[in-house]
């Protein structure tokens, strides 16, 4: 039976940044000799709150020649933990109150490092 050893697990920001599968990544070793191909079974994807914070289970397969195979798992967590950046329009001065133009979040700049949509709020102060 073949025996393998995956790679490390990895924490990445964002999902755009989980490396691919590297089946050249995995070593094996057999004890009857012989080839030993290494496989990706699949990825699972768990405790995802979002589109940048989850969990993702990657398992690759060892086969030998006479058809025995053994698995292990690459655990990769994407954990964005970074708030998005935030310019606001610039500060103005109305002498009455009917002066105050309404709001408009169209002119708010957002950027997020993992990209994506950022949703814009307002509240009165």
């Amino acid at each position: 039976m073949p025996t393998l050893t995956c790679p490390a697990g990895v924490s990445v920001s964002c999902a755009s940044e989980v490396p691919p599968v590297n089946t050249g990544s995995v070593t094996t070793t057999d004890n009857c000799g012989g080839i030993v191909t290494v496989t990706h079974d699949g990825d699972a994807i768990t405790n995802q709150t979002c589109a940048n914070r989850f969990t993702l289970t990657r398992t690759y397969r060892a086969t030998d020649a006479c058809g025995n195979s053994a698995t292990c798992t690459q655990v990769i967590t994407v954990n964005d933990v970074t708030a998005p950046t935030i310019t606001c329009p610039a500060n103005i001065t109305v002498s009455c109150a009917n002066e105050v133009p309404p709001v408009n979040t169209a002119t708010v700049a957002t950027a997020d490092n993992c990209g994506g949509v950022v949703t814009v709020t307002r509240r009165v102060m």
